[in-house]
């Protein structure tokens, strides 16, 4: 009589295709990762032409409404690169 064996083919296959799979998902979390980052440079390049426009504005003379309204636009990106960072 034979004996019985038991081909670890089937525990590699298997094994091979949940690798791929953390590659897949790996490689996701990579790009979604590099688009984060990007677009907290994006941010950062719009935070300072905010600053330098306020800065020119102020050196002209401007009114208090605009220098507000500069605020509340560079605290609206610093509370997305804020989010961004914690995702």
């Amino acid at each position: 009589m034979k004996k019985f064996a038991f081909s670890l083919q089937k525990m590699y296959d298997y094994k091979k295709q949940i690798l791929e799979s953390e590659k897949n998902n790996l490689m996701a979390l990579r790009r979604e990762k590099i688009e984060m980052e990007n677009r907290i440079d994006e941010l950062s390049d719009i935070m300072d032409d905010i600053r330098h426009r306020s800065q020119e504005e102020v050196m002209q003379g401007t009114t208090a409404s605009k220098l507000m309204f500069y605020s509340m636009q560079m605290d609206g990106i610093k509370r997305e690169q804020t989010q961004i960072t914690y995702q």
